[in-house]
């Protein structure tokens, strides 16, 4: 209730509460407390306490992994909230690191007769955006892309298929409740390779993929929601530099004309130009709500 209307500072008390009360009654490495821990987690996360969310989520892992198994995909829930936090502190290697390792379990919990699960896709969108701040950029770019050839080929599952009680068809696992939230799932991949190929100055690439984003975000949002103007902010942003690229162009062949009396040109060079202006990359919060 008090997380539903916002109200922070309650939940975090009522929180805390249930996890003394959880080590109280079944002991501090119960898997009672290792759920209040990750939850207690959660809302510090909604309150900008990152680095209590690493300790909390970092505790639960570890209780869920001596109780549970390495393999369990409680474990890879917990690292994948601490995998957030991390990168909110800027700590992107061992964030990384959280989010490969939740991505592992959860290959091995759905094996390859459902290698494309709602919960995959999100762990490589994270993936991605870690990859995207250690300027890794082609393994980022290809990280997304992969996400979103799977979320594609699960929004083609039919609608009839997806209610149906198993929720699986052809190897494709999606939850009822997804069907709503995949289209926005798609745009944020979308967005995140947008970014990607203006760092890489990939201008028209970029265009496109914001154009599609902002396509699906409207029909899901409206036209006047904040995303949705920030995607437009990019879009904007990419014309415009698209212009300063032309520009440069014709000013360069204008220049190499001119020079007409030396035996080799030396071609007008200003470096590769980086776009400065970047949407920022967004981790997938989807998966990360209480127990």
């Amino acid at each position: 209730s008090h997380l539903r209307n916002n109200e922070l500072t309650q939940a975090l008390s009522v929180f805390a509460e249930i996890l003394n009360g959880q080590r109280e009654r079944h002991g501090k490495r119960s898997l009672q407390a290792a759920m209040a821990m990750h939850n207690l987690g959660v809302v510090c996360m909604r309150c900008g306490r990152y680095v209590d969310t690493v300790r909390l989520c970092d505790a639960a892992s570890r209780i869920r992994v001596d109780k549970l198994g390495e393999d369990h995909l409680d474990v890879a829930v917990s690292l994948s909230q601490q995998g957030v936090a991390l990168m909110e502190l800027k700590e992107y290697d061992v964030a990384l690191a959280s989010f490969e390792e939740a991505l592992r379990i959860r290959h091995v919990a759905y094996g390859r007769e459902r290698p494309h699960h709602p919960l995959i896709v999100r762990l490589l969108n994270n993936i991605g955006c870690a990859l995207f701040e250690k300027d890794q950029l082609e393994e980022s770019r290809l990280t997304f892309e992969n996400a979103l050839k799977m979320q594609r080929r699960l929004m083609k599952a039919k609608k009839e298929d997806v209610v149906q009680e198993s929720g699986v068809e052809d190897g494709i696992d999606v939850n009822p409740k997804d069907v709503y939230q995949m289209p926005l799932s798609i745009a944020l991949t979308l967005t995140n390779l947008g970014s990607i190929h203006l760092r890489l100055n990939e201008l028209d690439k970029s265009l496109v993929c914001f154009e599609e984003a902002v396509l699906i975000q409207e029909s899901v949002l409206g036209e006047d929601h904040k995303i949705v103007a920030n995607t437009k902010e990019s879009i904007e942003f990419v014309i415009k530099s698209q212009d300063e690229e032309r520009k440069k162009k014709a000013d360069e062949s204008i220049k190499m004309e001119r020079i007409t009396d030396m035996f080799s040109c030396v071609g007008y060079n200003e470096g590769k130009r980086i776009c400065t202006k970047m949407q920022e990359l967004t981790c997938d919060p989807g998966d990360y709500n209480c127990d």
